[in-house]
């Protein structure tokens, strides 16, 4: 299998991290981005591995999220 470089939107939330996870353990390499960050986001996904990030970006800000297309140029948009 082909691993991808994966945007995941609403990475914070139960589903989000879930999603993240499973992705991560199949090999992808997986930024995921929501409007707030905790202390527990942050634990949750240092237990993905290497291949997982997280950065704070609001879907309503197109500044933010064109940089973050730029920036990480993903194939997969979840």
């Amino acid at each position: 299998m082909k691993t991808k470089n994966i945007l995941l939107i609403g990475g914070s939330g139960f589903l989000g991290s879930h999603v993240a996870r499973r992705l991560a353990a199949q090999g992808h390499t997986v930024l995921a981005i929501d409007r707030r960050f905790s202390r527990r986001v942050a634990d949750v996904i240092k237990g993905f591995g290497g291949k997982t990030t997280f950065e704070t970006v609001d879907v309503l800000d197109a500044a933010g999220i064109g940089a973050v297309l730029e920036t990480h140029r993903p194939e997969v948009l979840f």
